[in-house]
């Protein structure tokens, strides 16, 4: 995938379901913001989320983002990286079926 050559995965989306992109650029470690839409708060912290058409509050966001450290941003990264390992993995979920 070309996850890896990314430091930031923006979802400006106005309708979803349980969107596959967020849970793979989760598990590819990379930090992610995305629209307060479908299933995506079930997946992603609530302080990285924004209303659809909320301009200022994505700048901000990606602002926050920008502006943080390499490690910092790493450490976003790998936390949702452990949060789609730990909760969305399909092994575990399959056996818990």
């Amino acid at each position: 995938m070309w996850y890896h050559k990314l430091d930031l995965f923006v979802l400006n989306s106005k309708i979803e379901g349980m969107p596959t992109v967020v849970l793979e650029a989760m598990s590819s470690g990379l930090p992610v913001i995305a629209t307060n839409v479908g299933g995506v708060p079930e997946i992603l912290e609530r302080k990285w989320l924004y209303a659809p058409h909320d301009k200022e509050k994505l700048k901000d966001l990606i602002s926050t983002i920008y502006n943080m450290s390499s490690s910092e941003r790493f450490e976003i990264g790998m936390a949702n990286r452990r949060k789609i390992i730990e909760k969305f993995n399909i092994r575990l979920n399959t056996k818990k079926y």
